[in-house]
C-alpha cells in the first residue's frame, strides 16, 4: 500500500483534516500530551512492579517450554529487549519530556489568562434579569469564575519562575524553586475546588429547571435519545446534566488528589496513582473528540433510515 494511497483514503474519509485540526489545536494538543504522557507513567511504574515482574518471568519460561525457544535469545536476534527494565525506563524518560515540553508551553499562558479575565470582567458588568428564576445560581457561578481567574493569574507566574529557575535561566535557588512549585500547585488545587462546587451549582440550576417543568406540566428528564440505558438509573437531580458537565467531574475529581500531591512536599500517592488519575483527566478531557474524529462519517442517507 503506497503512502499516496493511504493519505488519500484517509482524506476521503474525512478522517485526516479532523486529525491534522486536532493537533494544530492548542485546547486538544495539551491533553492529548498529558495523556500520552501520564499513560507512559503509568505503563512505567506498572512494569516496575514485582509482581508483573514475576509474571513476565513465568510467561517467558512456559512460552520457552511450549515453543522450544530461548525467549531472550529470540527477543535479541529481533533487536527487542526482553528486560522490562529498559522499557519502563524508556516509558519514564518519554514521560518526563513530555510534562517538560507541556510546561514550557504554558509559559505563554498568562497571556491567555489575561484575556480570559478581561472577557470575564466584561461580562460580569451586564446586570443580571433580577425576575430570571436562575438568578442566584448565574451570581454564584460568577463569584467562582472571579476567583478562578485570579487563582490562575497567580498560579502560572509562579510556575513560569519556578520552571525558568529549574532550567537555570533564573537565578532561583532550589528551596525557592519547591515553594513556588508548592505554592503555584495550591493556587491550581483551588481552581479545581471552585470547579467542583460550580459543578454543583448546576446541580442545584438543573433541579429548579426541574422544578419548574413540572409545575409546567413538562417532563423533566432528558430527551436525548442517545443517551445509554445507565442514566435512567440515576437520580433525578443528575438527570439532564448534559455530557459536558460527566466530563468535567471526571476530570476535577481526577485533579483534585493530584493537585493535593503536588502541593505537599515529599507528595501524598505513587507515581502510578499519579500516572493513572493524570491519565483519566487527560481521556475525560480529550477523549471524545478523538473517537469523533477517527469515527467514519455516517452518509445523510443511512443518518435519515
Amino acid at each position: 500500500m503506497s503512502l499516496a494511497y493511504t493519505v488519500n483514503l484517509l482524506r476521503a474519509s474525512g478522517r485526516l483534516n479532523k486529525v491534522l485540526a486536532l493537533l494544530s489545536n492548542a485546547g486538544t494538543l495539551d491533553p492529548t500530551l498529558a495523556f500520552v504522557g501520564y499513560g507512559s507513567l503509568f505503563v512505567c511504574e506498572l512494569l516496575r512492579l514485582e509482581s508483573v515482574q514475576m509474571g513476565v518471568v513465568v510467561a517467558k519460561v512456559l512460552l520457552g517450554q511450549v515453543t522450544g525457544l530461548d525467549i531472550d535469545e529470540s527477543f535479541e536476534k529481533l533487536g527487542l529487549a526482553s528486560d522490562l527494565t529498559g522499557v519502563a525506563d524508556s516509558l519514564g524518560v518519554l514521560s518526563g519530556l513530555i510534562s517538560d515540553i507541556r510546561i514550557f508551553n504554558r509559559l505563554w499562558g498568562l497571556v491567555g489568562l489575561i484575556s480570559w479575565g478581561i472577557s470575564e470582567y466584561d461580562a460580569q458588568q451586564k446586570p443580571l434579569d433580577v425576575n430570571d428564576p436562575y438568578i442566584k445560581y448565574d451570581k454564584a457561578v460568577r463569584v467562582i469564575t472571579a476567583l478562578q481567574v485570579w487563582s490562575n493569574l497567580f498560579y502560572q507566574p509562579l510556575e513560569n519562575v519556578a520552571y525558568l529557575g529549574m532550567h537555570k535561566i533564573l537565578p532561583v535557588s532550589d528551596a525557592a524553586q519547591n515553594s513556588l512549585w508548592l505554592h503555584s500547585s495550591k493556587l491550581w488545587a483551588l481552581h479545581v475546588v471552585l470547579e467542583l462546587i460550580r459543578l454543583v451549582v448546576e446541580i442545584r440550576r438543573n433541579v429548579k429547571r426541574q422544578s419548574i417543568e413540572k409545575k409546567a406540566g413538562k417532563t423533566t428528564t432528558t430527551t436525548d435519545t442517545k443517551a445509554c440505558n445507565c442514566t435512567k438509573l440515576l437520580p433525578n437531580f443528575l438527570k439532564g446534566l448534559g455530557d459536558q458537565w460527566w466530563r468535567d467531574l471526571v476530570i476535577n475529581l481526577a485533579y483534585l488528589p493530584l493537585t493535593a500531591h503536588w502541593s505537599i512536599d515529599g507528595g501524598i500517592v505513587d507515581n502510578l496513582i499519579v500516572g493513572f488519575l493524570g491519565a483519566s483527566a487527560a481521556a475525560a478531557n480529550v477523549g471524545w473528540k478523538w473517537k469523533k474524529a477517527l469515527t467514519p462519517d455516517v452518509p445523510v442517507e443511512k443518518k435519515m433510515q
